[in-house]
């Protein structure tokens, strides 16, 4: 057999073909770790032992982004002891892979990290709460999927902010009737563990009027806390709401005021002080819970002159009385007046005035907020476009019942 030695030229692109070989210390090159990312289902909230509504979806992709599609994904609990429908998982020709997550019996944060199984890089870390308290809403009438997620989506923060549990209500002996809550309430005649709002987006006065309405329609005899309430959005404005971003601040506003912030602070005890309704505009009206108080002082408040938690005071009916003041605490959500295009933080001052009218709270889940506070005696316009949600606290009868639903008494804003 002849021999023909290779040209330099033939060497150097034999030399250029051959795979490269690593001469470390047998690491993975870099350039071939697969990340695991978040794609949907981070920061949900249910109660203990319960199924979380969305899907844990994960998206794996190597260094350079492209996706990886059949790569093997481990979903692991690591904190919370819930569990998983599955925990390894192929990836699909998206390069996604899911699993379906259940919390486990401890109250408070849990986790769930996801890795690729050979050739790991970046994990995908998923945390959700485990609460007792659960917020059921029942659509009366529904908006688009989208908006209806944005509902669940608000009510999944409350409840990771909301612990404990409050007492169950049976209805079954003395129901409730149909249309007494809100119109198109049907009868209820089961038992709520904590709090049911019926939402409803409806017509109400056409666009830029009221945009929502919403507030307790029943509350326990015991901790005077809602058993039952209602939200109201009005349909001409929701699907610009939607679009401009603005949606959820407006969606966790209303349910605070079912919760009871801003509709129970006058109903009972001595939480807020000197009322601007019916016809004092301008007072110094003040929210005087102890943890609110201690919340504002630790946002800017200690050098504040006035009182303590400043309070709308314009003595305008549905809006008055039952608001932060816009002059004072601006951007804070529970303010009658949000800035449009931002996020108006939900603020541990909102948080804590939770805990004086007697719910267990995480106050850790607020959002930050830190200003230095001054003292005007009237509010003033918001800065920006302003989501105007004057006029929208509930007025009406609200009922005192049992843990059996018998009504008690009936009291009315004042």
């Amino acid at each position: 057999m002849p021999f023909y030695p290779l040209t330099k030229q033939a060497l150097l692109s034999l030399v250029l073909t051959l795979p490269l070989v690593s001469c470390g210390d047998g690491g993975t090159d870099p350039a071939d770790l697969i990340d695991v990312t978040i794609v949907s289902g981070d920061g949900q909230s249910t109660e203990l032992g319960e199924t979380l509504s969305q899907e844990l979806v994960v998206r794996a992709s190597d260094a350079l982004g492209n996706t990886a599609p059949n790569i093997s994904v481990v979903f692991s609990v690591v904190q919370g002891g819930g569990s998983l429908s599955t925990t390894a998982v192929r990836t699909d020709l998206q390069g996604m892979a899911s699993s379906t997550w259940t919390l486990g019996n401890q109250e408070g944060p849990q986790g769930v990290t996801v890795s690729a199984v050979i050739n790991s890089g970046a994990d995908a870390a998923f945390s959700a709460v485990a609460t007792d308290f659960d917020i059921e809403l029942v659509f009366i009438t529904n908006g688009t999927p989208s908006q209806d997620a944005v509902f669940l989506a608000a009510a999944d923060r409350w409840m990771g902010i909301l612990r404990g549990e409050l007492p169950d209500v049976d209805f079954s002996i003395n129901p409730v009737p149909a249309d007494s809550c809100t119109v198109g309430q049907p009868s209820v005649s089961s038992t709520i563990d904590d709090l049911r709002i019926y939402v409803q987006i409806t017509p109400i006065d056409g666009i830029f009027g009221t945009l929502a309405q919403a507030g307790p329609c029943q509350i326990r005899t015991t901790s005077q806390l809602p058993v039952l309430g209602f939200m109201q959005l009005d349909a001409a404005d929701v699907t610009r709401l939607e679009q401009d971003g603005d949606l959820m601040d407006v969606i966790l506003h209303e349910m605070g005021h079912v919760l009871g912030i801003g509709t129970l602070w006058a109903k009972f005890g001595d939480l807020l002080v000197n009322p601007s309704l019916p016809s004092n505009s301008g007072a110094d009206t003040h929210f005087a819970g102890a943890a609110a108080v201690a919340a504002f002082d630790a946002a800017g408040g200690t050098a504040y002159t006035g009182g303590k938690v400043p309070v709308d005071n314009e003595a305008s009916v549905g809006s008055s009385d039952a608001h932060w003041r816009e002059s004072v605490l601006g951007l804070e959500l529970m303010t009658p007046a949000l800035t449009a295009g931002i996020t108006n933080p939900l603020s541990a001052i909102t948080t804590e005035s939770l805990v004086d009218l007697g719910y267990g709270v995480e106050s850790s889940a607020a959002d930050p907020f830190t200003k230095t506070f001054s003292a005007p005696a009237r509010v003033t316009t918001a800065g920006g476009r302003v989501i105007d949600l004057t006029n929208d606290t509930y007025r009406g009868p609200i009922q005192i019942v049992d843990h059996s639903g018998n009504v008690i008494r009936t009291i009315f804003a004042r």
